[in-house]
């Protein structure tokens, strides 16, 4: 696999999204049961795999917070994408506001469903508590000011707390993070990082850790 540049993203995903088809005036019901047309993008994307020592490199910002709110946006793509808003309630690294925006591709807007593989994109719930590791890091994209963060490594970055006692995701198999020790891992991960560096490979123009054959 190879890193693609931003203009090259642009590309793949609009080729994907044909690929896997646009439904024109396909009949939707919303909250109201009125019967709208709307386009409905299903896709799928190829994420850069993470180990734990390049997440925590990467990571501008490592905040443990709750969900508040979210809103769906039209990007400059024309695609819609989630803004996430989480009230900070503990700092690993970085020096956060007290609420994070954090962005996600995928979501539903007047005119256009855009639907991601939840295995690979980040999904988050009113309320949920969850740990972050985030990147301010957006390249040269038109709408980079229009949004706080990216989760480092997409689904990889993000984890939810189970009742205040576990870390939960798909990653964390691998990663080992634990509840009561993570910021003691978070720290020991920086400071052999200092004497290792992880290859910083991570860096494309637009959207961080897409990837294409």
């Amino acid at each position: 696999m190879k890193k693609v540049s931003g203009i090259i993203l642009i590309i793949l995903i609009m080729l994907i999204a044909v690929a896997c088809g646009i439904d024109k005036n396909k009949n939707v019901i919303d909250k109201n049961k009125n019967v709208i047309d709307k386009n409905v993008v299903s896709t799928d994307v190829s994420i850069l795999k993470r180990d734990k020592h390049s997440l925590v490199e990467i990571a501008d910002v490592i905040i443990r917070g709750t969900v508040t709110s979210q809103e769906v946006q039209t990007d400059y793509m024309g695609f819609p994408a989630t803004d996430t808003f989480i009230q900070v309630t503990q700092v690993y690294k970085g020096k956060p506001e007290v609420q994070v925006e954090v962005r996600t591709i995928g979501g539903e807007t007047n005119d256009t469903i855009l639907s991601i593989d939840s295995h690979s994109i980040p999904s988050f719930k009113m309320g949920e508590d969850v740990i972050v590791f985030l990147t301010s890091q957006k390249g040269t994209r038109p709408d980079r000011d229009d949004f706080g963060y990216y989760v480092v490594g997409q689904a990889q970055g993000k984890f939810s707390i189970n009742n205040n006692k576990s870390i939960e995701s798909e990653s964390n198999n691998e990663y080992g993070f634990k509840l009561n020790k993570i910021n003691k891992q978070i720290k020991e991960i920086m400071k052999e990082n200092e004497k290792n560096p992880p290859q910083r490979d991570y860096r494309l123009e637009d959207e961080p850790d897409f990837l294409t054959d």
